[in-house]
């Protein structure tokens, strides 16, 4: 707060319950500017327009930084939404990993016993590990 605000925030004080009451009904009431007065005389605590306003244009301003951040996250959220359904459609679309037979394997490597095996080996683990991951593989859904 300003100086200015911080002069202007002192209340002024209608002291005195006939006085509150002449106040209220628009007559002339005592007004004392300062701190609460010493008084065991109920106390209406009164403060300037120009204080009032200013506070009031405070608020206005911390409402609509909090609506900004409000807007803000809701835009996180709505997009970090959208990719969570991307990524659970990526999961839930299965890999194609082929899956030929030995014999065929063995036909197309010229007749290697060991070729063929060590392809379909690998191609299990591929397709364990891809498993693993969180993705199905085509064919073992």
């Amino acid at each position: 707060m300003g100086n200015k605000l911080s002069e202007l925030s002192k209340p002024a004080w209608i002291v005195g319950e006939k006085e509150i009451a002449d106040f209220m009904s628009g007559d002339e009431a005592l007004l004392v500017r300062g701190n609460d007065p010493e008084s065991t005389e109920p106390a209406l605590r009164m403060y300037s327009q120009e204080y009032v306003s200013a506070l009031l244009a405070e608020l206005e301003a911390k409402d609509k930084a909090l609506n900004n951040v409000t807007e803000l996250w809701k835009d996180a959220n709505a997009t970090a939404f959208e990719r969570i359904r991307e990524l659970k459609a990526k999961l839930a679309t299965p890999i194609k990993i082929v899956d030929y037979d030995e014999f065929f394997i063995c036909h197309v490597s010229g007749a290697s016993d060991d070729y063929c095996k060590g392809w379909v080996d690998g191609r299990n683990a591929a397709a364990r590990d891809v498993g693993k991951a969180g993705f199905t593989v085509e064919g073992d859904e």
